[in-house]
């Protein structure tokens, strides 16, 4: 006999809110879990050596972040017109080239 997970008891003709799928599965909110994974993301930059421009970037996005200007260029603006990729479609990029990054480093600094 199957075991009963609260999961199963949810059907797509039920009206629910995104709280109480939350409490009825017992899941994190998709704002922990992405923080969740830029910690972890920050923990393994931090371990890397500080020659690696991968703190380079960390750098950049943390003063993004608090309202810098890449390279402190005073000029600088976003381009007209839409953006060429939507949101996720940035966050998907991003995420494959961090992994390249990382791949990349971890080959030229840790098999030597």
């Amino acid at each position: 006999m199957l075991a009963k997970t609260p999961w199963n008891t949810i059907r797509w003709c039920d009206f629910m809110t995104n709280v109480s799928v939350m409490n009825q599965t017992q899941q994190q909110g998709i704002c922990s879990r992405i923080r969740d994974g830029r910690v972890s993301i920050f923990g393994h930059v931090r371990r890397l050596q500080e020659s690696v421009p991968a703190h380079e970037a960390l750098h950049l996005a943390v003063n993004t972040r608090a309202g810098q200007r890449p390279d402190d260029r005073p000029d600088w603006k976003r381009p007209r017109g839409r953006p060429r990729h939507t949101w996720i479609r940035q966050k998907i990029i991003f995420a494959y080239l961090f992994i390249l990054i990382i791949v990349i480093f971890e080959n030229l600094y840790f098999t030597r």
